[in-house]
């Protein structure tokens, strides 16, 4: 089926001078900022700055590719350097650094001086250089009795003209001030108690306003409240983000998506110059790239995979100016708007869809983007009625790709592996320069289809580069087995976690007394860790508390956490033992299990426990600033709802479901997903859990018991039973009643009540057509959700049948129809061939206004046949085929002609009618072979190996063994030539030759076939496939 335009096409391709060959040189800007302020009457509002206004707008600058810092040194400088005067020095060579971006907020205080701690001007101007200018203002306002807040502003902005355009200053309203100095009980806190202060600072606010002059309105402001506050310093920031970093919609499609993907990549990474490198790796890695051998980087979660990619790409770069590099991240495909990457799904439809994507298809269309601008002559851009012409679909019984295969059970014929990865492993050979492809997070795609990607990897791909991560052993271990080069991260010892700590501190300006420092460094061997003990101070601390909360944060072998594992393990064991034979034996398990977790959890470094605390610590950070609106509830529910939901929530439905269950507001939400924003992924629009351990620790503390757990997928049930039908509520509606259906701690009735709500779902005719006709995988969706709902095969296809009626009215009857021989492939693939056969009769009388020469009775005829032959009535299948064959013209559509021949070769076959069969399949054989000599694609070369194989079997009936030996050897060789010996489609050459050495008499060499084709299944499919067993089936026999 055709795809939708995605309207990418260029006027002209662009010059090899005009491409970017590294998609991330975008990706290095930097946004720093100061925030300048006293420090305990706005301690609320550098809480707002820091929880929640700088993190929801560091990611919008990471959708335009810049990296946002900001410098708060509201802790940061130790003990020592205060005394040694070095706190006036840092702060003001950290404005110099963050010029020209600035912030201010003022109240009714002017702040600490250093004559208030009789620091010596002597030691300040020690500290700060060779700077003579600067020295000299400093002694003048030392000399002046200036603040250091005051100082910042007057060396940031009023006496360096330069800053004005960038700089903004927050006055806090009177009155507010008095609202929250009543509210803390502490007004000394918030009012300056010095006369002579208190009238500096009113100088200070007369002159800031005076120096902006007519654009004082654009840069002074007054507030009134945290959310007047956060939204003008949203407001400002993303004005001068606009003005410094245009919108990235202004780019094209295809450079919004490398944005996209490249800004995946860097969250997951630290700031750029926080990169502790393993020069060791980094030159292994290096080498196997430079000699054309695949690479997969593994490690724990958290061990900087995604780091090493950036860094890998880095290098590369530096080291290949010129060449191509392609930057993707698995687990950002998708995109926000659902009609701009619209996929076919598998069914004959070739109506526009919309939505969810096929993410093995998504992920090859958008390289191949990339490699067709790149090299237009090689990689022409595709028209959408070519989309479909190559490849099997999922859908369709029907489409050229599925040929009416025999069904003894020696046959292996049929529909092998996966049509995107095929396209993918072709398109790579045909590359004509050097390339670098980067993958990051394998473990977001299909681990099945993965090794399918491992083991149809061309060799003869040889100027593609491609470096790959995944933490998953079970992808590792394939690509080990198919000879992919495979590094894995080391734990970080200790000198690499003192430079780690040392460049993030470096970063953001702090530092951390000796004490403190030396605590943290040797709390943990994961970077991921230490990166997230750090971002928690830097976003929630403050300098009394610092020594208190790192205490709180590496706090990982508490008893709480004790007992969580300990539970977890007790249960496990508990299921082994026998409870009648108890006593010591259970005692002694469960006090070894007791035991070893001590040892366990005794060592730092406890990812999942280490995120239970940052939650906690959000918690009470929304309980403060958002008490009324939500507070501590919101963060479980929107937690809770994370864990329950299938693929992510958008903003739109986490705000909804919030204000209808705990009444909480938009901006309190807003403040939220702001908060936890380093650790949330925004996937196709969507809130997911950016770290295992973070959903392992939401899961433990929100959604630990049935009932939890039951309470959220209510909410969502609920939730999407209200919206209109579309993707979103297909992801998650019928997935939240299938659950609850299976809840096996609910009651029986309330089971049932679940089960016959999905099962009226999925009756709905529209339901069924938005799943299988424009859902890519939909039909596989409908297969699971079958078995769930446990539906009769008969009453659905009737009562699909009875609603044809209604959409022939409102869409006509050319619809109506090929939506029922859409019902029909359903029934056949679900394993129904009975009902289908009654669906596509139905369908063919409802088409008889259309003509027999019309292309739908043509595909209704050819699928009927399918289902016929499927059923052991080939006499009637031949006549099926051959009015679908009258209808197909000649020449216009060689697959599906060529397909429709090979069927009725095998019908004739299958009746023993050897001439008619052979005629047939000659036809077949002709067309496949001039199509794979004009072609030569892995498409064209599968059909022709099949009706090679189908001649195979023809010499064999009629015993010509030898004949059929040289029919056999000949698909093996094409397909061996293709595929590689690694595909299925070369265990389905093994299987025949070893149907043959039967037939032969040559018993030792059947099991020797066979065994080579379950050695390839095996890899490609898993242990327990149906391909697998059945091989195992005919070893047995």
């Amino acid at each position: 089926m055709p795809e939708q335009d995605r309207n990418r096409k260029q006027d002209r391709a662009p010059q090899a001078s005009e491409r970017k060959s590294y998609p991330c040189e975008d990706l290095n800007a930097d946004f720093r900022v100061f925030v300048s302020s006293t420090f305990r009457d706005m301690e609320c509002e550098r809480k707002l700055l820091n929880q929640e206004v700088f993190p929801e707008f560091r990611e919008e600058c990471r959708r335009r590719g810049v990296f946002f810092t900001e410098v708060d040194l509201q802790w940061g400088i130790t003990e020592k350097q205060a005394k040694e005067g070095g706190a006036v020095a840092i702060c003001l060579s950290e404005v110099a650094r963050c010029r020209p971006h600035f912030i201010v907020l003022l109240g009714e205080r002017y702040g600490w001086a250093p004559q208030d701690d009789n620091v010596k001007v002597e030691d300040i101007v020690k500290q700060i250089g060779d700077d003579e200018e600067l020295k000299r203002k400093v002694k003048r306002w030392y000399e002046e009795g200036e603040s250091v807040t005051a100082m910042e502003i007057l060396h940031g902005v009023l006496e360096y003209g330069d800053q004005h355009e960038y700089s903004f200053f927050y006055f806090r309203k009177r009155a507010f001030t008095d609202k929250l100095a009543s509210e803390s009980g502490s007004e000394e806190d918030f009012y300056e108690q010095n006369p002579d202060k208190e009238e500096k600072l009113k100088r200070l606010k007369e002159r800031i306003c005076r120096t902006f002059g007519g654009k004082a309105d654009q840069h002074v402001r007054e507030y009134g409240s945290f959310e007047e506050l956060k939204a003008q310093v949203l407001e400002d920031l993303r004005r001068t983000l606009d003005r410094k970093f245009p919108d990235a919609r202004e780019l094209s499609p295809l450079e919004e998506e490398r944005r996209k993907h490249c800004a995946a990549l860097l969250a997951a990474a630290p700031p750029k110059d926080v990169y502790v490198e393993d020069r060791e790796l980094v030159r292994s890695v290096m080498q196997d790239l430079e000699a054309g051998r695949p690479v997969v980087i593994t490690g724990e979660e958290g061990m900087g995979k995604s780091a090493l990619l950036v860094q890998i790409a880095r290098k590369w770069h530096e080291k290949n100016p010129s060449m191509p590099i392609i930057l993707r991240h698995a687990g950002t495909l998708g995109d926000d708007d659902p009609t701009k990457w619209s996929h076919s799904s598998g069914s004959r439809d070739d109506a526009p869809t919309k939505g969810s994507s096929d993410p093995i298809r998504h992920l090859w269309d958008t390289i191949r983007d990339d490699l067709q601008e790149h090299f237009p002559s090689v990689f022409r851009e595709r028209r959408p009625s070519e989309e479909e012409d190559d490849f099997s679909s999922e859908g369709d019984v029907s489409h050229p790709g599925k040929d009416d295969t025999k069904f003894d059970k020696w046959s292996l014929s049929g529909d092998w592996g996966d049509p995107h990865i095929r396209r993918f492993v072709s398109d790579l050979t045909k590359v004509p320069e050097p390339v670098l492809i980067v993958v990051d997070d394998l473990d977001a795609l299909p681990s099945d289809r993965v090794r399918q990607l491992f083991l149809s990897w061309p060799e003869s791909a040889g100027n593609v580069r491609a470096i790959f991560a995944a933490a998953s052993q079970e992808i590792v271990s394939e690509a080990k087995k198919c000879g992919w080069a495979v590094h894995e991260l080391p734990l970080f010892d200790k000198a690499k976690r003192e430079a780690f700590v040392k460049q993030y501190l470096d970063h953001y300006r702090k530092d951390l007394d000796g004490d403190l420092k030396s605590e943290l460094i040797k709390s943990a061997e994961i970077p991921l860790y230490l990166r997230v003990v750090l971002d928690e101070l830097r976003i929630g601390s403050k300098h009394d508390d610092l020594k208190q909360d790192l205490k709180h944060l590496l706090q990982t072998g508490d008893l709480v956490c004790l007992c969580d594992r300990v539970f977890e393990r007790v249960e496990s064991a508990m299921e082994g033992l026998h409870l009648d034979e108890g006593g010591k034996e259970l005692v002694r398990a469960v006090m070894d299990l007791m035991k070893k977790d001590l040892e366990q959890l005794l060592q730092t470094g406890d990812l999942v426990c280490l995120f239970d605390r940052v939650l906690e610590r959000v918690e009470s950070a929304m309980e403060s600033l958002h008490r009324d609106e939500g507070g501590k509830e919101l963060v479980r529910a929107v937690m809770g709802l994370l864990c329950a939901a299938q693929s992510g929530l958008s903003e739109t439905e986490l705000r909804e479901i919030a204000a209808e269950r705990v009444g909480a507001s938009p901006m309190a939400l807003s403040g939220l997903l702001a908060r936890l924003g380093d650790y949330l992924a925004v996937v196709g629009g969507r809130y997911r859990f950016r770290h295992a351990a973070l959903e392992k620790a939401a899961r433990r503390r929100y959604a630990s018991s049935d009932q939890e757990l039951r309470d959220y997928r209510l909410w969502l049930a609920e939730y999407f039973a209200r919206q209109p039908l579309n993707d979103r509520q297909l992801d998650e509606y019928p997935r939240q009643l299938a659950a609850l259906a299976h809840d096996e701690s609910l009651p029986f009735g309330e089971r049932a009540k679940y089960r016959d709500e999905l099962l009226a779902y999925l009756e709905r005719l529209d339901v069924f057509r938005e799943f299988y006709e424009k859902r890519p995988g939909g039909v596989w969706e409908l297969l699971w959700y079958r078995d769930a709902a446990g539906f009769e095969p008969e009453k659905m296809a009737k009562t699909y049948l009875r609603q044809l009626a209604q959409l022939q009215a409102t869409e006509g009857l050319e619809r109506a129809v090929r939506t029922a021989g859409n019902v029909g492939g359903f029934m056949l693939q679900a394993g129904f061939p009975l009902q289908a056969e009654f669906v596509f009769r139905h369908a063919l009388k409802m088409a008889e206004p259309l003509g027999d020469a019309h292309p739908e009775v043509a595909d209704l005829y050819s699928d009927l046949g399918v289902v016929l032959a499927r059923i052991g009535k080939y006499g009637k299948a031949v006549e099926a085929y051959e009015r679908a064959l009258a209808v197909c013209k000649r020449g216009e559509n060689p697959w599906k002609e060529s397909a429709i021949l090979n069927n009725l070769g095998l019908a004739h076959l299958n009746l023993g009618r050897y001439d008619e069969a052979e005629r047939y399949l000659k036809e077949a054989l002709e067309i496949r072979e001039k199509e794979y000599a004009r072609q030569k694609s892995q498409e064209w070369a599968g059909e022709l190996a099949k009706t090679m194989d189908n001649f195979g079997e023809l010499a064999m009936k009629q015993g010509r063994l030898d004949e059929a030996q040289a029919w056999f050897q000949k698909a093996c060789d094409i397909r061996e030539k293709a595929f590689g010996r690694e595909h299925p489609e070369i265990a389905a050459s093994y299987s025949n030759l070893a149907h043959l050495a039967f037939e032969s008499g040559n018993y030792d060499e059947v099991e020797a076939w066979l065994n080579k084709a379950l050695e390839v299944e095996k890899r490609f499919f898993g242990p327990n496939h149906p391909r697998v067993l059945n091989t195992l089936e005919n070893l047995a026999g």
